[in-house]
């Protein structure tokens, strides 16, 4: 397997993982019978939380120190994608959620 660094490909990637996470929120929360505003403001606050677990931003202890994700993604040719460093996922999170609910 080979690693390597590719911006464009990396936030192409990340931005379609995100938008499955808040997908998949989304529908676990409509199927709850709950208000629609509700389920936006859930579905965007949980979205957040989960991608600053996932790009480090929050602080998640371990072992007397704190684990820090490195997301990668592999393609199909079995080449890993990263970006150099940490995720940067929960940057865009909220916006992305309000375009998943205009449509």
């Amino acid at each position: 397997m080979k690693l390597i660094e590719n911006q464009g490909a990396y936030e192409n990637m990340q931005n379609h993982l995100v938008r499955a996470i808040a997908n998949t929120i989304k529908s676990e929360l409509e199927d709850r019978k709950l208000s629609a505003d509700l389920v936006k403001d859930l579905t965007a606050d949980l979205t957040f939380s989960i991608a600053t677990i996932l790009d480090a931003s929050t602080v998640v202890a371990f072992l007397g120190g704190t684990l820090k994700p490195v997301i990668t993604f592999q393609t199909n040719d079995d080449t890993l994608v990263w970006v150099g460093a940490s995720s940067y996922m929960h940057d865009e999170v909220y916006g992305w959620v309000y375009d998943l609910f205009e449509k």
